[in-house]
């Protein structure tokens, strides 16, 4: 027989009964299931057939039902509990109750995986790795070896486990009446002695059911050699005879059952894997435990890194590093020097002389001279301010700081002052070095008395830091600012005072000669530029000239975004090289805008087809006056597009075109002659109302014509000397000379719509076409 594997419960012999008041000794021999104590086919008795060896509950399946059909019929009984009823049909018992129905699931499929052969493996695997569980325990009871002789003499021991190689053995003896099966009776048939003419045999009760008393029991050494010994052990053994039935001498009587010999011989191989496994269970639980201390430690750690990257990433400054090696020992240049920026060469002389005292002449240290510790670069946007500052650190090779003004100011209190003060630390520890400030006036702007928004204090408190570290209580350093902007009137007056931006430069749009260099460095990487030198395309800088000719006002990132589109333009073409046909019509397209169309034909668009020719025919025979470009009244930017001149240069020396004719106004046909052409253009719209739709006609672009006039006639007047002494007399006499002056104008402009009355209706029907019709054709 193997060794049973379970710890001994002592059971009441006594049939099972629904959940009632006794309910703990169901419950502890349900406890016995759920521990492997059952009879299973392995450690059935021999007298017991195989198919009976199952749980308590199938063995009771015919006279036992579902619980839960009891604890309803227990309820139906008379003189039920009221309360236990209510407890049952509460929620919280149909809880319980259905918890306790899935216990009860769950148990018996792991009863029915023990009966499988991997459940079967396992149990052999752990009673060869833990011996000691399968020897039931005993008490203090202990009984003489004789005393065993005799209990196996009178049949009356169930089970006999030797341990110990043959020293020791526990004893379990069933109580009195509860060894033999009352319920299963068998009559005995053929050979019946007539003395006992009713005999009736009853099996061995199921071990379930049978109650045991057990005792240790001391063996003598020679225990395998004592035949009574073996003699007891072969008779209590049952013996079948030749119909297979249970021999008659083999037969039980009361309080007899068969005996079943368990001789416990552990494997010491496995029994030490079982020891080494029980002793290691203690260290795998403090390796559990360390390992989640571990990783709870690396999580906190990991948090606490975070919040610290967290912090440093407020106060520290969002500053790029130039020229200042990093940390995997690169150095990154701005990529700029002074050959990359022209337009500007009177201010690079300037700042480069600044440079020189921070830098390398010692001279100006001995002479005791303290150099600048700032410069700002204020002007239109786009004109190289920030190009100008890279430019100056790439030529000198010093550390170079780029920040934004509006990088410093965060929304927690105090965060600008401590981004001001890391940066001021990093460039002192990097001297000599350049800290560079784009648009300095989201942190430099004038301080108020009566502004209470946190936004505002935050960001003077970065301002006061800046004004402490450019001119504080530090020492001097070699650490020179420049703040670039374009809005210096705003920027507060202590950060303007000398000691702080020393030196302050005003950079303003080129003007011709400037953009053709600034042309010239940004056509030298595109290849589709034509330009002095280009290895195929050479033509003398002729387009570069031009374009610089026709963009006065143009910025230097707006010439470069011309040549830009222009290159896009040309390859978006499949042209070899950019034209300056292409040119003109981006500069259209950036000025005007696309057309959109134009507008429905009717009485008002032909009247303003009208109003427009005579502008431009009086535009064009008007000695002197602004370059007309092209008239049209299609409709772009939601506009009617009108009269289109050329831009003037004032840098040129092409000024408006009445200060034009200020400087030439020495005219064979007089000044006053002079002075009245100059106001044709302006009041030649209401006369041709006049003319062709007749007197009183008036319109609101006329009126406004009408009102520039005036303005004109009034500034010729007072600036002037066309007018004569008495312009510049009282200003009661000055009306009367406008007066007087816009009257002959008017004249005059009546008396050039008729001459050109032809030539204004075939240019009205033109731009009635939505046409550009551009000067050369108009001439």
């Amino acid at each position: 027989q193997q060794p049973q594997r379970r710890r001994p419960h002592r059971h009441t012999a006594r049939p099972p009964r629904a959940y009632d008041d006794d309910e703990d000794d169901l419950f502890d021999a349900e406890l016995d299931e759920e521990y492997g104590l059952k009879d299973s086919e392995r450690f059935s008795s021999p007298a017991t057939p195989s198919g009976a060896a199952t749980s308590w509950r199938n063995r009771n399946a015919a006279n036992m039902e579902d619980p839960s059909s009891y604890v309803g019929d227990f309820d139906d009984q008379e003189g039920g509990d009221p309360a236990a009823k209510v407890k049952r049909s509460s929620p919280v018992g149909q809880f319980f109750r259905g918890s306790r129905k899935q216990f009860e699931n769950f148990k018996e499929e792991l009863e029915q995986w023990k009966k499988t052969p991997s459940g079967i493996r396992w149990l052999h695997v752990k009673d060869k790795l833990y011996p000691q569980d399968s020897i039931p325990p005993v008490g203090d009871a202990t009984v003489s070896y004789a005393r065993l002789l005799e209990l196996l003499a009178q049949r009356r021991v169930k089970r006999l486990t030797i341990l110990n190689e043959g020293r020791d053995a526990i004893v379990e003896v069933p109580v009195p009446n509860c060894a033999n099966d009352f319920s299963y009776q068998e009559a005995i048939e053929g050979d019946v002695s007539a003395r006992e003419p009713e005999m009736i045999y009853c099996g061995e009760a199921p071990e379930w059911s049978m109650e045991k008393d057990r005792f240790y029991c001391p063996l003598p050494g020679d225990l395998w050699r004592d035949d009574r010994f073996l003699e007891l052990c072969k008779a209590n053994l049952p013996r079948k005879g030749e119909d297979g039935k249970i021999a008659k001498d083999s037969r039980l009587v009361t309080d007899q059952c068969y005996l079943e010999l368990v001789v416990h011989q552990p494997d010491y191989y496995w029994m030490t894997m079982g020891r080494v496994g029980g002793i290691s269970k203690p260290f795998g639980t403090l390796l559990i435990v360390q390992f989640l201390l571990t990783l709870w430690y690396r999580n906190k750690k990991r948090k606490e890194e975070e919040m610290r990257k967290q912090k440093d990433y407020f106060r520290k400054s969002l500053a790029k590093a130039f020229n200042v090696k990093g940390k995997g020992g690169e150095t990154k240049s701005t990529g700029v020097d002074f050959d990359d920026v022209a337009g500007v060469d009177n201010i690079k002389s300037a700042v480069s002389q600044v440079m020189e005292m921070l830098v390398s002449d010692v001279s100006f240290t001995k002479a005791g001279v303290k150099p600048p510790r700032g410069m700002l670069f204020y002007g239109p946007p786009g004109t190289g301010k920030t190009m100008l500052a890279k430019a100056l650190a790439g030529e000198f090779k010093v550390p170079f700081f780029a920040c934004n003004g509006a990088e410093f100011v965060e929304m927690y209190e105090g965060i600008a002052a401590e981004r001001v003060k890391h940066i001021f630390n990093t460039a002192r520890a990097n001297s000599p070095s350049i800290i560079f400030i784009d648009e300095i006036d989201a942190l430099g702007k004038r301080r108020s008395a009566f502004s209470d928004d946190p936004g505002v204090q935050e960001r003077e408190q970065g301002l006061l830091q800046l004004l402490i570290e450019m001119d504080g209580f530090r020492p001097t350093e070699r650490v020179l600012v420049i703040g670039a902007t374009n809005m210096a009137t705003d920027l507060d007056e202590a950060l303007l005072r000398p000691g702080r931006f020393d030196r302050k430069f005003f950079i303003d749009t080129p003007s011709k000669q400037n953009r053709f260099k600034i042309l010239e460095v940004h056509a030298k990487n595109r290849p589709l530029i034509p330009r002095l030198g280009h290895p195929e395309h050479d033509d003398g800088d002729a387009l570069l000239t031009e374009t610089a000719r026709i963009t006065p006002g143009f910025s230097g990132a707006g010439l470069e975004n011309l040549l830009n589109e222009a290159t896009i333009l040309a390859v978006r073409r499949g042209e070899k090289i950019a034209t300056m046909d292409m040119i003109l019509e981006l500069l259209e397209l950036q000025s005007i805008g696309l057309k959109q169309g134009g507008l429905e034909p009717s009485e008002p668009k032909r009247r303003l087809a009208l109003f427009h020719a005579a502008r431009a025919i009086a535009c064009v025979l008007t000695p002197n006056a602004t370059r007309l470009k092209f008239v049209s009244i299609a409709v772009r930017k939601k506009d009617v597009t009108g009269l289109v001149f050329d831009l003037l240069d004032a840098t040129d020396e092409e000024l408006r075109w009445w200060d034009v004719l200020y400087l030439d106004r020495i005219s064979s046909e007089g000044d006053f002659s002079v002075f009245v052409r100059s106001l044709l253009p302006l009041c030649v719209g209401k006369a041709a109302e006049e003319v062709f739709q007749g007197s009183g006609s008036i319109s609101q672009l006329s009126s406004a014509d009408m009102a520039k006039a005036c303005e004109l006639g009034s500034y010729l007047l007072a600036r002037t000397e066309l007018g004569g002494t008495l312009a510049k007399g009282n200003p009661a006499d000055r009306e009367k000379q406008l007066k007087y002056l816009v009257s002959w104008a008017r004249d005059e402009s009546s008396d050039f719509v008729k001459v050109h009355r032809n030539a204004i209706g075939v240019l009205a029907s033109r731009l009635l076409e939505d046409r550009d019709v551009y000067v050369d054709e108009i001439e």
